[in-house]
């Protein structure tokens, strides 16, 4: 292994919770003292595996084949027979202690006496401690083959070292070739002529080598990565020292007259609990046990008649209530065990026995089985593959063709599957199935969860050399700006250069990731998927490039300093191999890329490649016209401005073409609008410190397609806030409530850039300075006589409607920094909020209200006293109780979205309690301790503060007042 690699990627083996294999070989130059008696040349081999001179496990003893001659080959193959199969032991990897070693003892015995005669002894560490494998880091597991020297005993039983002469260090120089060729898995690009001819060579050169050196050949399983040694770390617990009351320490052993006065004196002396004391982050060793043992013994069929008494029922839908970022006890997940047949096929198969649409059963009844404990695996397995079939008439003749695990998988909901792919189920049964499910769902359902799938990806396993893919020349001064697209970017030269991308395919690895394989068929198939897929890899590809700018690797760093806390959620489907990367992972870089080659191969992939290039090269060009408003003319007025934009849209590119006219392409932002230029007199430039573009397309039809492009600022965030807008709309829609939500499109292009769909408007603060109030501006757009108010029925509905519904989705959601600028109103009267740079109750404003509700918001309605206001009222309530209702399903949405690339969702560390926090903010405000009534009343409370509040009235007057002075 070249330790110069600035890509560190390693194991630790308290991760790897696997069974320890090995493979015996064969054992060579050895020659039996009664050969002329041995009908076949085999010898008996105990294998121990002691640490410290202690056995860890009973002896094995094998039959071996020996030979005369020591011999080498490239193949692992070319020395295997019937007889070399893998040893497996009963200990796990991550059992192993730091000094374990494998001990040696071949043996035979006498042709007449049958006296057991000791051959020859060796013994070898299993972790590289003494530094004796300079292919393997210190302190890492060993991998691949072994050439073990075994130190003979002679006839008065005296142990022979293994000698070395000058062939012997030649002998030991070709072994080293031999593990360097294996190690680096150069075999899977070798030819077999090639191999013949280097065997044929090596045969000729053993001929040369002392023949007095006895060899055993072992094999230990050779994994993708390193394997670094790391032991459980279990959490001390503090004995509390327990005083009288005057003070000093009182010695329980002593039995002293005074001792006992002292505690008569005390008898509300605390008992020392070791429980309370223990960290929640380990689990106590006995009950882990007892765990195990209870399970085993569940295991009978008799189990699945049990059912549980009323009261246990509650207990144990209570448990399958709990969110996804909600650990469960071990009680719990025993109770689930135990009940498991039931939970199953009452249920979680039985959706109609909760009131919500979704709910976090599924997920909770996997939350309790052990996924790295065999047994459990097995009985799940088992389990599942009994489910009952559909009795329902109209599902039974499609339910006959399916097997029982199908059942299972199709109660999985979109949100369970990608709580399923993170990074607490790395067992791939569970991905598996996730996946599976995820085939089922139609392309829409998969384009609306598309940013968390590809956030999944980033807990994919997999050790990759992103830079062997492409040309090394690209890997130097990759990222040039930090708003700027790379002209020298491979990934941007594959989708320029043809020629380069067929060359490119031939020598691309395969991707080991069933995760990302599955993305890229279904992209490819559909062509929404293929431009939003794209652009969300683009997003992740330059968040990879600039981390891996800001963070180099120090390559001559030590094992100490590899070894990181382990950050592994001790909950629920424990990963089985984690890979730590001091450096990115590329995962999305290397996805993009193979999306992008076998794109081209495609039917019609080429013509696909071709429109993603002229969606890059147009939205490059109106970046590079922002940044020069923003840079070269940052002092000019936005007047100014705005012809200055004007000009620039018309500007010839390269003496070619402008943007005001060029060939047809699909809009990033929606690809169902093609557009083949733009309108600069339809264009401008909005009043703001970073001068995002209002950019007007002209589609093929002659139509126009308003946008916002906007760099400076990370619109992640703001495409999160408007999917779980989008979302809650679904909930109330699915509930027949039509809030008229405004939830308009955003598509976040990069790490500080991107688009949003702009939908004609004014802002409540140029609607007060032009109009004087909000009835007027309806009034003068929709008048009608015959109203009370003299607005149109249908507009006045559309105006309640979408302020209760707004109103509690910002609640819901904290969203901060709350200004008449930022709260926007069509002429229809789809009232909607933008900018959601502040959630989670930040805001940049001192004292922010809970729920921003101005007065002027209220007039537009008729007044306190008006029926609209009631019915506004009546409106929030229902919304907000339904939206309780499923509350999971928000809360979850949020959860999967954790340590992202979302400014306000990544946590230090990944720190368990800071992500437990980030999702509180949100429960919090669902009041779900509270019956609907108190809700109700809650909520009122709100509304009824924020239409009193003073200091937000202050607070918009001095934001008028700095928008002035910036104009």
């Amino acid at each position: 292994m070249e330790k110069e690699n600035n890509s560190v990627s390693f194991c630790l083996s308290k991760d790897l919770k696997i069974p320890f294999q090995i493979k015996i070989l064969s054992f060579e130059g050895y020659k039996a003292t009664n050969e002329e008696y041995r009908h076949n040349h085999e010898i008996f081999l105990t294998i121990q595996l002691v640490a410290d001179n202690k056995l860890l496990l009973p002896s094995i003893t094998k039959i071996v084949k020996y030979s005369h001659s020591v011999h080498h080959y490239l193949f692992k193959e070319k020395r295997n027979d019937s007889r070399s199969l893998w040893i497996k032991f009963p200990i796990h990897y991550s059992q192993l202690p730091l000094t374990c070693k494998l001990r040696f003892i071949l043996f035979d015995y006498h042709g007449q006496t049958g006296e057991r005669i000791v051959v020859g002894f060796t013994e070898l560490n299993i972790f590289n401690i003494e530094n004796d494998d300079e292919f393997e880091y210190s302190c890492a597991l060993k991998r691949g083959s072994q050439k073990i020297p075994v130190k003979l005993s002679s006839e008065n039983g005296e142990v022979t070292e293994a000698s070395h002469t000058k062939h012997g260090l030649d002998d030991v120089n070709l072994q080293r070739k031999i593990k360097n060729f294996e190690i680096n898995g150069k075999q899977n690009q070798s030819l077999s002529w090639l191999n013949e001819l280097s065997n044929k060579k090596i045969s000729q050169l053993n001929k040369l080598y002392s023949q007095k050196n006895c060899y055993l050949h072992v094999e230990f399983k050779t994994f993708d990565i390193p394997v670094v040694y790391s032991d459980v770390k279990y959490s001390l617990i503090n004995i509390p020292t327990i005083t009288d009351k005057i003070g000093s320490a009182i010695n329980e052993n002593d039995l002293l007259s005074n001792n006992i006065e002292s505690a008569l004196q005390t008898p509300d002396r605390n008992v020392f609990d070791p429980e309370q004391y223990r960290d929640s982050r380990n689990d106590d060793p006995i009950e882990l046990k007892f765990r195990k043992l209870e399970r085993t013994h569940q295991s009978s069929f008799t189990n699945k008649d049990i059912k549980p008494t009323l009261k246990m029922r509650e207990n144990i839908i209570n448990v399958l209530r709990k969110q996804f970022f909600e650990k469960l006890t071990l009680q719990e997940k025993n109770l689930i065990w135990k009940y498991r047949f039931f939970v199953l096929n009452n249920l979680i198969l039985n959706k109609n026995y909760t009131s919500s649409q979704f709910n976090n059963f599924t997920v909770n009844f996997m939350k309790a089985i052990n996924w790295d404990d065999d047994f459990e695996v097995k009985e799940f397995l088992t389990l599942i593959d009994k489910v009952p079939e559909s009795t329902n008439s109209d599902e039974q003749e499609l339910t006959s063709q399916m097997d029982h695990r199908f059942v299972f998988i199709t109660q999985l909901e979109i949100v369970d599957c990608l709580e399923l792919l993170r990074g607490n189920y790395q067992n791939p049964i569970v991905r598996n199935m996730a996946i599976d499910r995820l085939r089922l769902a139609p392309d829409k359902d998969l384009e609306f969860y598309l940013v968390q799938l590809v956030q999944c990806l980033r807990y994919e396993t997999g050790n990759y050399d992103y830079e062997e893919m492409l040309d090394s020349s690209f890997s130097d001064d990759i990222v040039s700006s930090k708003y700027t697209f790379v002209d020298d970017d491979p990934i941007f030269r594959l989708l320029t250069d043809f020629r380069y991308l067929k060359q490119k395919h031939k020598k691309l690895p395969d991707l080991n990731s069933p995760l990302a394989r599955f993305l890229i068929q279904r992209s490819i198939e559909n062509e929404r998927l293929t431009n939003f897929f794209y652009w969300c890899l683009k997003v992740e590809t330059d968040g990879e490039l600039l981390q891996d700018v800001k963070q180099p690797v120090n390559p001559s760093g030590s094992y100490e300093e590899f070894i990181e806390e382990d950050t592994r959620s001790p909950d629920a489907g424990s990963p089985s191999t984690i890979t730590i990367n001091k450096k990115s992972s590329n995962i999305f870089k290397i996805t993009l890329t193979h999306f992008i080659v076998e794109m081209s191969t495609h039917e019609n992939g080429k013509m696909k490649v071709k429109s993603l290039k002229e969606q890059v090269l147009v939205m490059k060009a109106i970046q590079n016209i922002s940044l020069r408003i923003r840079n070269e003319f940052k002092k000019e007025t936005t007047p100014a401005k705005i012809e200055i934009l004007k000009s620039l849209l018309s500007e010839k590119r390269q003496g070619k073409w402008s943007l005001s006219s060029f060939p047809p392409i699909h809009l990033p932002l929606n690809p169902a609008i093609e557009v083949s230029g733009t309108i600069p007199e339809q264009s401008s430039v909005f009043r703001s410190s970073l001068s995002p573009l209002k950019i007007t397309f002209k589609t093929i039809d002659n139509s126009s397609y308003p946008v916002m492009y906007k760099i400076g600022d990370d619109l992640r965030q703001d495409q999160f806030v408007i999917q779980l807008i989008t979302l809650m709309e679904r909930i109330l829609q699915n509930e027949n409530l039509d809030m008229k939500l405004t939830p308009y499109k955003i598509l976040s292009m990069g790490a500080m850039e991107g688009l949003m769909e702009f939908i004609p408007n004014e802002a409540l603060s140029s609607i007060l300075k032009n109009n004087g109030s909000v009835l007027s501006f309806l009034k003068q757009n929709n008048p009608d006589p015959n109203s009370s108010l003299g607005v149109r029925a249908e507009v006045m509905d559309n105006y309640v409607r979408s302020c209760a519904g707004y109103c509690v989705i910002t609640y819901l959601l904290g969203v901060g920094d709350r200004h008449l600028d930022n709260l926007l109103l069509s002429k229809d009267g789809h009232f909607f909020h933008v900018d959601f740079g502040y959630i989670l109750g930040e805001d940049p404003k001192p004292f922010p209200p809970l729920m921003k509700l101005p007065i002027q918001v209220i007039e537009g309605m008729g007044g306190l006293n008006d029926e609209n206001y009631k019915l506004f009222c009546n409106y929030c309530f229902i919304t907000y109780i339904t939206l309780r209702k499923n509350s999971s399903l928000i809360l979850n949405l949020v959860q999967l979205m954790i340590d992202s690339s979302i400014p306000l969702l990544r946590t230090k560390n990944s720190d368990e309690q800071e992500k437990t926090e980030i999702i509180l903010k949100i429960q919090e405000k669902f009041m779900l301790e509270l019956n609907d009534e108190d809700a109700v009343l809650h909520f009122q409370n709100l509304i009824n503060d924020s239409v009193n509040a003073f200091l937000p009235v202050v607070i918009d007057r001095l934001h008028n007042l700095a928008q002035y002075w910036r104009a």
